[in-house]
């Protein structure tokens, strides 16, 4: 079997920095399936889930790293925004 890896580099940017440059207005609803970088996403939504804590959907999968994400990781990220 051969395996082939591909490497892609994709730009990404925070959904704090969109709303703050009115590229989008705040969501009331977040739905988020980024496969390993949803810890990442929530950190770069800080002040929108503090400011109007919208509804969050996630699909958790694996850190990137291969570790597990586990509800307590979860928690840890989302009591920040109480």
């Amino acid at each position: 079997n051969l395996q082939t890896t591909i490497e892609t580099k994709v730009k990404s940017t925070s959904l704090d920095s969109l709303v703050e440059k009115g590229v989008i207005i705040e969501p009331t609803f977040i739905k988020a399936d980024i496969e390993g970088w949803e810890g990442a996403m929530l950190e770069g939504a800080h002040k929108i889930l503090e400011r109007s804590k919208p509804t969050i959907m996630i699909e958790w999968s694996t850190q990137m790293d291969g570790t597990p994400i586990t509800r307590k990781h979860t928690a840890k990220i989302l009591e920040k925004f109480k």
